[in-house]
């Protein structure tokens, strides 16, 4: 597998964005949730239940922002951790306060959860 960019060039590149474009992480995640809900959309749009596995760090965030934006669109949502601790900082902090705000409910990964999805969304690494 060839890496398109190491993540030290990623956090380089994120500065550059929020410096030049005056925006903050958040709204940056919004715009990479936003892209993700798209693509899923755009490839399966018969999907009605969607399991998104949370890691740590903004990974987990853009997958949040995918969930709240197909729980908005009605789809059945499960959030899955597969840490007992999941406690995200920063961006992510605010996606997950979105969710839960929004009423959808986290949960420990179970492969059970897993198997009654019509799209899984890794938003672990």
């Amino acid at each position: 597998m060839q890496l398109l960019y190491q993540i030290e060039q990623i956090r380089q590149l994120e500065s550059l964005i929020f410096q030049q474009e005056s925006i903050t992480p958040y709204a940056l995640m919004q715009r990479a949730g936003q892209a993700a809900f798209h693509q899923l959309q755009q490839h399966w749009p018969q999907a009605r239940r969607v399991a998104v596995c949370l890691g740590k760090g903004n990974n987990a965030g853009d997958g949040l922002i995918t969930a709240l934006l197909a729980y908005q669109q009605g789809l059945e949502v499960s959030l899955l951790t597969v840490e007992d601790d999941f406690a995200p900082t920063g961006a992510a902090a605010e996606a997950l306060d979105a969710c839960l705000q929004a009423g959808l409910q986290l949960k420990l990964a179970a492969c059970d959860r897993l198997a009654d999805a019509d799209v899984v969304v890794d938003a672990l690494i």
